[in-house]
C-alpha cells in the first residue's frame, strides 16, 4: 500500500506540472502549438493505461539500446510512474485549462488597469484562483489514480494487487486477499476523499467569508 501510495503522488505532482505546461500551450494563442496539446490529450486519453505502461516499460529500454547503443533496463516502479504520469497529465491539462477560462476576464482587466505586470498577475490573480477551481477535477483524477496504480501490478511492481496475487498462489485464498485488496484500496480512497475535501474548505474560507464562492 506505501509503494501504491509513494506512486500516486509522484503521479500527481509529474503528471500536474506537465498538465499545467499542456494547458498553457492549449491557452498560447498559437494554432500549432494548440493543435499538438489537443492532439497529446486525445492520444493519452484514447489509449488504455495499460497499453500506456508496456510500451513504455519495453520501449524506454528499447529506445536507449537502439539510439543510444547503451545497455539500460528501467524499473518496472519508474515506468509505471512515467507512464501513468503521461496519462494524468492528458486529462489534468483540461482540467487546469478550464480552471483559467472560469476566472472573470474582468479580474484581468483590471489588474492590467492597475498596472500589474504579467508576471504579477501570474502569481497574484492567476494562479491563486486557477489552483481553487482546479482542486475538484484534480481531487477526482487523483482518487481515480489511487485504483489505476493496481495496472503496475503487470509489469512486476510490489503494490497491492502484486503482493495480492503472491499471497493468493501461496495460500489458494483468493476471496479473503481480494477482498483485503479492496478494503486497502477503499481506506486509502476515502482518506484521500477526506484530505481533499479539508483543503478545499481551506481554500474556499475567503471566499465563502466574503461572498465570492465561485458558483
Amino acid at each position: 500500500a506505501g509503494i501504491a501510495l509513494q506512486a500516486a503522488l509522484m503521479v500527481l505532482l509529474l503528471g500536474s506540472f506537465l498538465g499545467m505546461f499542456l494547458s498553457i500551450l492549449r491557452l498560447s494563442g498559437l494554432k500549432l502549438l494548440d493543435i499538438t496539446a489537443q492532439g497529446y490529450t486525445y492520444i493519452f486519453r484514447g489509449i488504455p493505461e495499460l497499453i500506456v505502461i508496456l510500451m513504455v516499460y519495453f520501449g524506454v529500454t528499447a529506445f536507449v539500446e537502439i539510439v543510444l547503443d547503451v545497455h539500460y533496463e528501467i524499473s518496472p516502479l519508474n515506468a509505471g510512474i512515467l507512464a501513468l504520469s503521461l496519462c494524468f497529465a492528458a486529462y489534468a491539462s483540461e482540467v487546469f485549462r478550464a480552471s483559467y477560462l472560469a476566472i472573470p476576464s474582468g479580474q484581468l482587466d483590471a489588474a492590467k488597469a492597475y498596472g500589474m505586470s504579467r508576471r504579477l498577475i501570474l502569481y497574484r490573480i492567476i494562479m491563486p484562483q486557477a489552483l481553487r477551481y482546479a482542486l475538484p477535477g484534480l481531487g477526482n483524477l487523483f482518487i481515480g489514480l489511487l485504483k489505476d496504480t493496481s495496472l503496475l501490478s503487470v509489469i512486476g511492481v510490489a503494490e497491492v494487487m502484486r503482493k495480492t496475487q503472491e499471497s493468493i498462489t501461496n495460500t489458494h485464498q483468493p476471496f479473503n486477499y481480494y477482498a483485503l485488496a479492496a478494503g486497502l484500496y477503499l481506506v486509502m480512497t476515502l482518506a484521500a476523499t477526506l484530505a481533499i475535501a479539508k483543503i478545499r474548505i481551506y481554500t474556499e474560507k475567503g471566499q465563502r467569508r466574503h461572498g465570492y464562492r465561485h458558483a
